[in-house]
């Protein structure tokens, strides 16, 4: 079995992000944190006085965020492990899932935090394996963000049903760190969080951020770059978590009405909006949701673009 994870953009964008700090007049010289958490590579970087003492408040951040948000710990794992029965949870999370619900309602679905017994079954979070078709058949009783119940401040969701909140919870935390960072004074940043990348302000000189988008069928090159200031840029590609067994290759965006990898014709989604938990969730579900239904569905979202590349290379892109 042979299996490979990206736990960045991609090494161009990472260039290409570092390039655009220089050569551009800018007289602050960038603070950076690396770290590993949330599963992948982290890189946040600032300007200003305060950069330094705010991204050692962010990674502080970050981690706390990291067992909060987490399967087995914090407020999700407490849901997950007393199924079944209300749960007392932060005013963070509480917003989270309550956002996380509305998302689900708005892509009928494409989008669901309930994939939780899918995503054991295939074994992203520890061994990859190919579940039988009487698994998923089995797993799907407990799959339905409509079975989520939220009321004052609790939770509750059946019993053996898992939430997982890989398809959002790098969003919602980039967000946060944003506020953290403002809190600080900073007012010029951008944070990498794998395929999450996410800008507050302009860079010193006042020019925006360049941000590339990696071309998913060639790990040294980009289709496109795009140029933002206070906003989300996000990707949900199959090329990013993926593994392969008897010569088919399984990639971790999984379809909430198959059980299986989604097959929408379609191998990555860009999002781009000034709401980092909503790109990062929309990013998901347009993948699931396919070019046809995506391009539908943003015709009444003027707020968010997105860049979808499909199987056979077409490149659409909605402004």
């Amino acid at each position: 079995m042979k299996m490979m994870r990206k736990t960045a953009v991609c090494l161009a964008a990472i260039l290409l992000l570092t390039l655009g700090f220089g050569g551009c007049g800018i007289s602050q010289e960038p603070e950076t944190r690396t770290v590993f958490a949330m599963d992948t590579v982290i890189t946040l970087t600032a300007y200003g006085k305060n950069a330094g003492s705010a991204l050692d408040a962010a990674v502080q951040k970050l981690n706390d965020y990291d067992v909060l948000l987490d399967v087995d710990s914090g407020d999700i794992g407490a849901i997950n492990e007393n199924a079944g029965e209300f749960v007392g949870v932060s005013g963070e999370v509480y917003k989270l899932l309550s956002d996380c619900v509305e998302f689900s309602r708005q892509t009928d679905g494409a989008f669901d935090i309930t994939v939780g017994r899918y995503v054991e079954l295939w074994g992203f979070r520890s061994q990859t394996r190919v579940p039988s078709d009487e698994e998923i058949a089995e797993a799907e009783e407990f799959i339905g963000w409509e079975q989520i119940e939220l009321a004052d401040g609790k939770v509750k969701i059946p019993e053996g049903m898992q939430l997982d909140l890989g398809a959002v919870a790098k969003g919602f935390v980039a967000g946060k760190l944003k506020q953290l960072l403002t809190e600080y004074g900073v007012t010029s940043a951008i944070l990498s969080l794998g395929g999450n990348v996410t800008t507050l302000g302009k860079k010193p000189d006042g020019t925006q951020f360049v941000v590339a988008i990696r071309d998913p069928n060639d790990a040294d090159a980009y289709l496109d770059t795009v140029q933002v200031s206070d906003s989300a840029v996000v990707t949900s590609g199959s090329y990013m978590r993926w593994f392969e067994q008897d010569g088919v290759r399984y990639h971790h965006i999984i379809d909430p009405k198959t059980g299986k990898p989604a097959d929408s014709g379609l191998v990555s989604v860009t999002v781009i909006c000034t709401d980092d938990t909503a790109a990062d969730a929309y990013a998901t579900a347009f993948f699931v949701m396919g070019a046809e239904k995506t391009s539908e569905f943003l015709k009444s979202h003027p707020e968010m673009n997105a860049i979808m590349v499909k199987t056979s290379g077409e490149i659409i892109r909605i402004n």
